[in-house]
């Protein structure tokens, strides 16, 4: 039987752009691409899951709200998986309330920025992740 958490893809770590907004993904994906990292996308929970799987990313960002669906409990789903355990989430939020913060904490939110985060405060917290 294989197990059930497969080796990463080889070349640069993968992050994860999880956001329903193509203006925010286009903007994070400008602020890393310096970065020694491979950024993979998805606009919606399901795709995110399936792409989590296939690209084993070390690092997700994830939108708090994905249109109809819940990026705190799209947090919470990849957290207890075996095969994507192991991501480290940050969540981005327009809704930098101490609820909402606490939400993601409790899904195993490693990071939570509120929107508008700098770029600087992006770039910091992906790259401690990824160095992780």
């Amino acid at each position: 039987m294989a197990d059930a958490r497969a080796a990463r893809p080889a070349g640069p770590p993968a992050v994860l752009l999880v956001d329903d907004d193509a203006l925010l993904r286009r903007l994070v994906k400008t602020t890393l691409r310096p970065m020694a990292v491979r950024i993979v996308e998805a606009d919606n929970a399901i795709e995110a899951l399936k792409v989590a799987r296939d690209e084993r990313p070390c690092v997700a960002l994830l939108d708090v709200g994905l249109g109809k669906d819940d990026g705190v409990r799209l947090c919470q789903s990849l957290k207890t998986s075996e095969a994507t355990k192991d991501v480290r989430v940050v969540m981005l939020s327009g809704h930098d309330d101490p609820r909402t913060r606490a939400r993601a904490h409790r899904a195993g939110a490693s990071a939570f920025l509120a929107k508008p985060f700098s770029p600087l405060a992006l770039w910091r917290t992906v790259d401690e992740l990824v160095g992780a």
